[in-house]
């Protein structure tokens, strides 16, 4: 019945995928190696445009706590000045601001820098830091990044799991059939002891 039958069915597979921009017939395990290259390719550049946006958030907070060493000098500084550009000159050169720091001051309403508060901000450059140094690590360590790569597989298998559909069968010495454990769950038992029976029945 298996050789003779659709009860079994057998078929090839060209596995033929793009790698580096060439077409490569690969096997499955040169398929994974090929994709966990790409996962960690993917989580590396993940994490340096994390660490980006984390380093370029803390030079703006660094700004605002020497901004608020003396916030109502600042405040000063910005109302006597005749324009943007001479308020961003004078922020710079009095309390050692770059272009960009003093610019996000100049950028942020009065009534906002002043409700600023201090521990907050602190806080949060404290947070930024380990943040980084976290991102750091992974970056400098193939198996920190191989971590996150685990991690976030594991992550997708709990978003997407779903119950195998199908009962894979062991033939035995005599003929009959027994399920393949592993191919077994709870919502699949009495579908694998339908079909231990029914192909044992093809089978007697």
């Amino acid at each position: 019945l298996f050789k003779h039958t659709p009860l079994q069915e057998s078929f090839t597979i060209n596995n033929v995928a793009l790698v580096d921009g060439r077409p490569h017939t690969m096997g499955l395990r040169e398929l994974l190696d090929v994709w966990i290259s790409h996962r960690r390719t993917v989580v590396r550049r993940r994490s340096e445009f994390r660490r980006k946006k984390a380093q370029e958030r803390l030079h703006l907070v660094d700004g605002l706590l020497l901004a608020l060493l003396d916030i109502d000098e600042v405040i000063q500084v910005i109302r006597s000045s005749e324009d943007a550009d001479s308020a961003k000159t004078k922020l710079i050169k009095v309390f050692d601001l770059d272009e960009i720091q003093a610019q996000y001051i100049l950028d942020l309403r009065l009534r906002r820098l002043t409700k600023m508060s201090r521990i907050e901000l602190e806080a949060e450059r404290d947070d930024l830091l380990k943040k980084i140094e976290e991102l750091n690590q992974i970056l400098s360590s193939e198996a920190k990044l191989d971590n996150v790569v685990i991690a976030d597989m594991d992550s997708a298998v709990k978003q997407w799991d779903t119950p195998r559909r199908t009962i894979l069968l062991d033939e035995n010495e005599d003929g009959s059939f027994t399920p393949v454990a592993s191919s077994i769950n709870k919502n699949s038992e009495d579908i694998a002891i339908k079909a231990v029976q029914s192909a044992n029945k093809i089978t007697s």
